[in-house]
């Protein structure tokens, strides 16, 4: 099973997550090209989903392997629970409420707490759940996204566990 390891030192989070590589292939293979180029980008606290640190990727940002006209949501989730991962792919086009890049991209989103919900200001959508943390990581998750909401934007760090 591949491990995938986030953290962010301000806030002091360190959280591990097993892949769903089963339930959501081209997404979990998306995060795997991600973390091997050592993921670093800006995150901060959602306005519309709940308990979600969201780090948006914009589609000319990503790296090679990931094809966006290829991705789609597999393992759908519109109601993510605590220490889910959820990466949801947005196609090119104009941006409005549910399209936040003109070029596509995607939207990698760390939910701390239940009662997560992907809804956006144009209506619902759905992400790929495609990775789920470790048990004993799940509360430290939930402190250091408290510490991210209160400090404001971060930088996220991806990596994949030796």
């Amino acid at each position: 099973m591949t491990r995938l390891r986030l953290s962010e030192p301000r806030s002091g989070l360190n959280a591990r997550f097993n892949l769903l590589e089963e339930q959501a292939p081209g997404a979990c293979a998306a995060l795997v090209v991600l973390a091997r180029q050592g993921l670093r980008r800006a995150a901060l606290h959602a306005m519309w989903t709940g308990p979600e640190i969201s780090c948006p990727l914009p589609g000319k940002d990503l790296p090679l392997g990931i094809d966006l006209d290829r991705l789609t949501v597999e393992n759908p989730v519109r109601h993510p629970s605590a220490g889910d991962l959820v990466l949801t792919p947005f196609t090119p086009g104009p941006v409005g409420p549910t399209r936040p890049f003109a070029e596509g991209g995607l939207d990698l989103g760390v939910f701390y707490g239940d009662d997560g919900r992907l809804f956006f200001p144009g209506g619902w959508i759905e992400g790929s759940l495609c990775a789920q943390v470790l048990a004993e990581d799940l509360s430290g998750l939930a402190e250091a996204a408290r510490r991210i909401r209160q400090n404001g934007a971060c930088e996220l760090m991806l990596d994949l566990e030796p």
